[in-house]
């Protein structure tokens, strides 16, 4: 029996989520503690890669 490992990932923090606001499909723009989070879960991912990656699903937006 094979195991999946599913993961997901929210997006960093914007300025719309500062101002506690819902873009939905538009974008906003990172802050600063959302460029920290991206460099953060962009390391996490570099530990997992022992295992193989069969697919990545992304959002078009630049903030995904």
């Amino acid at each position: 029996m094979t195991t999946t490992r599913l993961i997901l990932v929210r997006h960093a923090e914007t300025t719309a989520n500062q101002e506690q606001r819902w873009y939905g499909a538009l974008d906003a723009p990172l802050t600063p503690r959302g460029e920290r989070q991206v460099e953060a879960t962009a390391r996490r991912f570099a530990q997992w890669t022992e295992d193989p990656v069969d697919a990545i699903y992304s959002s078009p937006l630049p903030r995904a």
